[in-house]
């Protein structure tokens, strides 16, 4: 299924600069994970993802 609202086309281009100043003992946070396409790549130990819809990421 494709979903509309992914981040997977661009996750390569904006992941570096979200993360350019994270700290190791600062979280990500994922607001709107959807189907987990940026919080998979997201390379820390820390790490919230959320979403109000629990169908898309249940699927």
């Amino acid at each position: 299924m494709q979903y509309m609202g992914s981040k997977r086309r661009i996750a390569n281009d904006i992941l570096p600069i979200i993360l350019e100043n994270i700290q190791p003992d600062q979280y990500y946070v994922e607001p709107f994970v959807g189907g987990c396409n940026m919080i998979d790549k997201v390379k820390h130990s820390l790490k919230i993802g959320a979403d109000n819809n629990q169908y898309l990421i249940a699927m």
